[in-house]
């Protein structure tokens, strides 16, 4: 339909049961939003204010379109969109509202407002098309902050509830009518350490630590937690790889894709009571090019490929084109899973790929192909994080330990003495080289929070390294913004993400000092 420019040609005033003066023409012309209006459902605009005409005219001399139709000319779709809020407008009579995200990566909010006349009938529908980007980043930084202060202290809460915890099993007798309880606790401070890093995931906060990992031993410890997740009424089924191959990635992203794709799975079987949920770990040879989500071509080549498969409600083929979008969500309100483009995205970083293949009523299967090691000389187990755990050797080390929060810092001394070493405290940077700036060479090891008042971690141990260069380091931290405006730790720094528990502590030192 040719396009009416009703400033222009007051004649055509009649063909609409709304009226525009030149003055209110002129009004809308001077947005820079767009803005259609429409009198029927076929969604062929009868008038466009000029920011619109500018943009129908750009798409027309790129070929996308000929029609006044928004989603070929903001987004280049053949049909409306799935939730187009101008056709539900025109069911429901009310103003309807949706957010899109373009190819381009422009985020657009669409707001529909249905045009009542006389006799509350409805004479058209007025739509506004604003560009959000900027805002929404905006939005998103904030939310990334606040996300961030809430990890962090949150985190050192956990750091406590789940380290005591284990001191108190590590004390009590195996019969004791305590253990279970106590073991409970351990258990709800594991979970809420788990949805912790899943908002760091969602929100990009997630300080990434890439080493070797033997997936098939990550995966085993997370059996038990996974089976509580799901209860019940869930079966969770592993299958483990023959034999072990490497990858370079980081262990708890990996953790973080598994644990997204069974809540996910989870979700899409509420209710069900013959829910099933298998993960199956294998080594694949890639011999031909294949098609991965997005267009993305997989390269031929070996993967570790980990795949978890539902019999869920499944997903019709939209929801599987934009499963992986960061503002595209079916839950509604419900379920216990985060939105998947978190795992589209670390899948990414770690140089790997993603498909997904879906049935309504039938189920869902994502697979997850991750690049093996192959550099050579072949790499032995004892090289790789996530080999089954060897017995600590008995030495006593001097450490230095420096965090500002007391009640991590007592636990952590706690858990040192427990195991033998000899301990120093400071409660920040500042106060550490103050106490013991003259004598650091003394310590075998310091572990230092990040996040600290007067001087922060990180500055502490380039003050430190300056005066003493081989000093060895430990940085903890229940999260950093520092560290994640650098995303990736480098090789050369030791982290371990709070909570942390004692064994993964004592086993880090271990794996530091006798390296």
């Amino acid at each position: 339909m040719e396009n009416k420019n009703l400033s222009n040609n007051n004649h055509n005033n009649n063909d609409l049961n709304v009226k525009f003066d030149l003055q209110n023409t002129d009004i809308l012309d001077s947005i820079k939003d767009y803005i259609f209006y429409y009198q029927t459902a076929d969604l062929n605009s009868v008038w466009e204010n000029k920011a619109s005409r500018i943009l129908d005219d750009i798409a027309k001399k790129s070929g996308a379109s000929d029609e006044k139709r928004c989603h070929k000319i903001l987004f280049g779709l053949v049909e409306p969109c799935k939730n187009c809020p101008v056709k539900k407008a025109f069911q429901t009579k009310n103003h309807e509202s949706e957010e899109f995200l373009s190819d381009g990566g422009k985020t657009w909010r669409i707001d529909a407002y249905p045009a009542i006349g006389k006799g509350n009938e409805l004479t058209g529908v007025v739509e506004v098309i604003k560009d959000v980007t900027i805002e929404k980043k905006k939005t998103q930084t904030l939310t990334q902050k606040l996300t961030g202060r809430i990890a962090h202290d949150f985190n050192n809460l956990l750091m406590v509830i789940s380290g005591y915890s284990e001191l108190i099993l590590s004390d009590l007798a195996q019969n004791d009518p305590l253990k279970n309880k106590v073991k409970e606790i351990q258990m709800a401070g594991e979970r809420a350490a788990i949805l912790t890093r899943q908002l760091l995931t969602f929100s990009n906060k997630q300080v990434i630590s890439p080493k070797l990992l033997l997936v098939n031993n990550l995966l085993r410890p997370m059996e038990n937690i996974l089976r509580q997740l799901a209860g019940e009424q869930i079966e969770l089924d592993f299958i483990y790889s023959e034999y072990e191959e490497a990858i370079f990635a980081d262990k708890e992203q990996i953790e973080q894709i598994v644990m997204n794709l069974v809540l996910n799975a989870c979700d899409a079987m509420l209710g069900k009571r013959d829910g099933k949920i298998k993960i199956r770990i294998s080594n694949i040879t890639i011999e031909v090019e294949l098609l991965g989500h997005y267009g993305a071509l997989i390269d031929k080549g070996q993967y570790v490929l980990i795949s978890v498969l539902d019999n869920g409600e499944g997903m019709d083929t939209y929801t599987t084109d934009h499963i992986f979008e960061p503002l595209f969500s079916t839950k509604e309100g419900k379920g216990a899973g985060l939105n998947l483009s978190s795992v589209y995205e670390i899948v990414q970083q770690f140089k790997g790929f993603v498909t997904v293949e879906s049935e309504m009523d039938t189920g869902t299967e994502f697979k997850i192909y991750l690049p093996q090691y192959n550099k050579n000389p072949p790499l032995s187990k004892e090289g790789v994080e996530g080999k089954e755990k060897k017995e600590d050797k008995e030495t006593s080390y001097h450490i230095l330990l420096v965090d500002d929060d007391a009640n991590v810092r007592n636990f952590i001394k706690s858990a040192l003495l427990k195991n033998g070493h000899k301990v120093a405290i400071a409660v920040n940077g500042f106060d550490a080289l103050e106490q013991h700036g003259k004598n650091l060479d003394g310590f075998d090891l310091i572990i230092t929070d990040i996040v600290m008042p007067k001087m922060d971690g990180i500055e502490f141990k380039k003050k430190a390294m300056e005066r003493y260069p081989s000093l060895k380091f430990l940085l903890i931290s229940g999260y950093s913004d520092k560290l994640a405006r650098d995303g990736v730790l480098g090789n050369d720094v030791e982290y371990i993400q709070k909570p942390f528990g004692i064994n993964t502590l004592i086993s880090k030192i271990h794996e530091i000092l006798e390296d």
